[in-house]
């Protein structure tokens, strides 16, 4: 494929600092440069990638942390009709109950959700960039999108990350377009419709997942800062922030409305503060920086400076936009304290937009019609797939064992059940009670006659009702109940147990052996630390008191 970058009516990758390149009236205008047949190629080979990465093995890949679990549990109760079913992201589980009515209540139903999202995801890159930075360059950023490690992972996840990204770039390209209208007078009229439209989408996305704030507080910088350059639209631009906040209101009000019945109002706002303190508290880490290098890569880094230098030259429109997310994400990412990976992922943004920039200073830094530009930008991004080839492998192949884990129940007789911070997942797709028992099972190991202890607490269970208690890698989650014992010991304990009281099931979950999975749930011990941790037992309480029966 040979895709000449048309520099004059793009914006260019010049990196000359004139006027004409830094205000270019016609960047974003897709109309005055054909789709060509190539292209048309390129991009239907990249969304055919995309959709493999994202929709292969989903059945089988199943939910991996507890808090996809969460997200279920709550949709399946609105579904039931209960009230305060939703504690946290109303947005997130409104899609989720979508996706139970589309595909029915099935583990599967919202990884579905998730990953049609990520490919809508690689097409609104390549859609932003190609006005921006011309047709190789969208068509390679949109071959990175489609599988960069950090995003790919939640696209296959049930969180809300997924969807949020897609809302998120939503929202950037309507935003970009507002201030790509106010270059010239012709087509300011056009700026308040696209900033309003833009307010709709965050103000979903705010309902999805409260990142929304690092991307829509640095937009609004940049509009002003690209206004008072070009003071001549300033009313515009005033306009196009009043469409911008009622079509926020109005987006994230759409959602509560709907969903108003079903929500735990106290608790939703307890996650709000939470979610904001977090932000406000200062520790200055290079966490943010440390996230995007082991779950986006080295060389997609490298490429995103390339491109700022060419943004900070150029200061067009996105590029302006684009500076603005970058620093104020990095400073703002900077101040958070939580460990989980999940909470930078909108640094994605800002770094696909950078590597673009970054493919267009390549591919322009020799003659028209030499092939050394895009020889180099392809050698670029194969360095980027072979990087994280390892780990996009492992994010396509990776299976947790919860859905065999839910069979086995429905088909030996499951009438109640125990188990740790999955009891949301069992309880909603078995469709069977579930209480959480890992704390107290953590504090019998961690006693002195704890064999004793912890049988009397299994048989109590029993006599309650129980059924069955499902053991999974999230006990660990609670070894600080079963203190003063350690690590080692706790592990020690707990396969004596197994050994004494063998178990009806035993379930692989490889999904516990994968780092960020156990990052994302936080305080779990190292990935790998004990083979028993890679398993889920379930154990019937009625063999068990066979078991201790004289």
């Amino acid at each position: 494929m040979r895709v000449h970058l048309q520099t004059r009516h793009l914006g260019g990758p010049a990196l000359a600092g004139d006027s004409a390149s830094r205000f270019d009236p016609c960047e974003g205008a897709h109309g005055r440069v054909p789709i060509r047949l190539a292209e048309r190629f390129s991009l239907a080979g990249i969304l055919l990638l995309a959709a493999f990465l994202r929709f292969y093995g989903l059945d089988e890949r199943g939910m991996c942390t507890s808090d996809e679990g969460h997200y279920a549990h709550q949709a399946w109760q609105v579904l039931r009709g209960e009230a305060d079913a939703i504690k946290d992201k109303p947005g997130h589980t409104g899609l989720i109950v979508l996706s139970f009515k589309a595909f029915g209540v099935r583990m599967t139903s919202p990884l579905y959700l998730s990953a049609a999202a990520g490919l809508v995801a690689v097409a609104l890159v390549w859609w932003m960039v190609r006005g921006w930075c011309g047709p190789a360059a969208s068509c390679l950023a949109a071959l990175l999108a489609s599988f960069l490690p950090y995003t790919l992972s939640y696209q296959r996840s049930a969180l809300s990350d997924g969807p949020l990204f897609t809302c998120l770039l939503s929202g950037v390209l309507l935003f970009g377009r507002g201030m790509q209208s106010l270059v010239t007078p012709a087509s300011c009229r056009s700026a308040a419709l696209r900033f309003s439209l833009s307010g709709l989408v965050f103000g979903l996305a705010l309902s999805i997942n409260y990142s929304v704030a690092t991307t829509l507080l640095p937009a609004v910088l940049a509009l002003a800062a690209f206004s008072w350059r070009k003071r001549e639209t300033w009313r515009t631009a005033a306009s196009g922030l009043l469409g911008l906040s009622a079509g926020l209101g109005l987006g994230y009000g759409i959602v509560l409305a709907i969903l108003w019945p079903f929500i735990e109002h106290a608790e939703l706002w307890r996650q709000i503060r939470y979610h904001g303190n977090a932000f406000a508290q200062s520790n200055l880490s290079l966490r943010p920086l440390r996230m995007l290098s082991a779950h986006g890569g080295l060389l997609p880094m490298v490429l995103a400076g390339i491109g700022l230098v060419r943004m900070a030259r150029r200061r067009g429109p996105l590029d302006v936009l684009g500076l603005f997310l970058a620093g104020f994400m990095a400073a703002a990412y900077a101040r958070a304290s939580q460990p989980y990976p999940r909470v930078y992922h909108p640094l994605c943004l800002p770094l696909l937009m950078a590597a673009a920039s970054g493919f267009a200073t390549v591919l322009g830094a020799w003659p028209r019609g030499q092939a050394a530009g895009p020889v180099v930008a392809g050698l670029l991004l194969l360095g980027c797939a072979g990087e994280q080839g390892s780990r996009v492998r492992a994010l396509v192949t990776m299976r947790s064992g919860y859905q065999q884990a839910f069979d086995v129940l429905l088909t030996d007789e499951l009438q109640k059940g125990g188990t740790t911070h999955t009891w949301w997942a069992f309880q909603a797709f078995t469709a069977r009670p579930f209480g959480y028992c890992s704390k107290e099972m953590a504090r019998k190991l961690g006693g002195k006659n704890w064999e004793t202890d912890l049988l009397r607490l299994l048989l109590r269970w029993e006599r309650q009702g129980y059924t069955h208690i499902v053991i999974d890698y999230f006990l660990w989650n609670e070894i600080d109940a079963a203190a003063p014992v350690g690590l080692e010991e706790f592990t020690r304990r707990l396969a004596r147990f197994l050994e004494l009281y063998r178990p009806a099931f035993r379930i692989e979950n490889a999904a516990a052996r994968d780092e960020q999975v156990l990052a994302e749930d936080g305080g779990l011990p190292a990935a790998g630390f004990d083979p028993h941790a890679e398993f889920i037992y379930i154990l019937r309480l009625k063999d068990i008191r066979t078991a201790a029966e004289p």
